[in-house]
């Protein structure tokens, strides 16, 4: 604890100590908003009678973020020392599970922001770069596809000490994880980032001949069209099952909330044009 306190205080204080200097007022002025920033207004509104209110707003936001810094870390340190009697093995269980949970988190913003620049009028400037974008989506599968895996492989390798350990929040992601609503969701991903990129490739190679409608380049433009709608038919469905398994699984061991990502796509992915 007190990881941001210390240094805030730190930093106030010394800011103080320049300003009671040059106002020629007691030094230990400082001393005292070192000890407790919480006086500082005090000891300001009784050395200048100027920018009270800027001052007054200026300290209230900056103290506020720092309780809520502090909070936020006590938290974090609370769950962690709930693992605290763990052995070796669980406590890498532990840590693979966040690495696991930020890629997935990765994946998923990944997701919106590919969703967020196909909504964008169709250029071939636009193509191009939503082209480009789904190259740094497919890393971020890929990371997350051997997270899993690993996750997987270690819960199964060490599943007898995980069990003696009472580890059933983290066994329990395993079911997660390796649930057929999660890896036929998984897999459609797969197939739906191909074929959009195929899409995208076409219509960013013959974009002049398909905006003049020539009907050799239409019909090969509605072939491409045809497998990318199919897939994202399919990756919808199973978004919204993947939704609702997660959610009745949580419902079920609600310490599951904290191991699995809170963010995940809730619109469904819209047929670009």
């Amino acid at each position: 604890m007190y990881y941001l306190y210390f240094p805030y205080a730190l930093v106030v204080s010394s800011l103080f100590l320049v300003f009671f200097i040059l106002k020629k007022t007691p030094v230990w002025w400082g001393l005292v908003v070192l000890l407790a920033p919480v006086t500082a207004p005090y000891y300001f509104f009784k050395a200048s009678q100027r920018y009270r209110g800027v001052f007054l707003t200026f300290f209230c936001l900056s103290f506020a973020l720092v309780v809520a810094g502090e909070g936020y870390l006590y938290y974090q340190e609370k769950i962690d020392f709930r693992h605290s009697h763990f052995s070796p093995v669980g406590r890498q269980l532990v840590q693979l599970s966040k690495k696991l949970k930020e890629s997935t988190v990765a994946l998923e913003k990944a997701i919106q922001q590919l969703e967020a620049m196909s909504k964008v009028e169709s250029t071939r400037t636009g193509i191009g770069e939503t082209l480009t974008y789904i190259g740094t989506v497919q890393v971020r599968r890929i990371e997350n596809k051997g997270d899993i895996a690993r996750f997987l492989a270690f819960t199964r390798d060490y599943r007898k000490i995980l069990e003696k350990e009472m580890a059933d929040t983290l066994l329990s992601m395993e079911e997660y994880y390796s649930g057929p609503v999660v890896v036929n969701h998984l897999e459609s991903l797969e197939d739906y980032l191909p074929a959009f990129e195929e899409l995208l490739r076409y219509t960013f190679d013959n974009f002049r001949e398909i905006e003049m409608r020539s009907s050799k380049h239409r019909k090969n433009y509605d072939a491409y069209y045809m497998r990318y709608r199919q897939t994202v038919d399919r990756h919808n469905k199973l978004c919204a099952k993947r939704i609702q398994y997660r959610d009745a699984l949580v419902q079920k061991c609600p310490e599951l909330k904290y191991y699995l990502p809170t963010i995940y796509q809730i619109e469904y992915l819209r047929m670009w044009e």
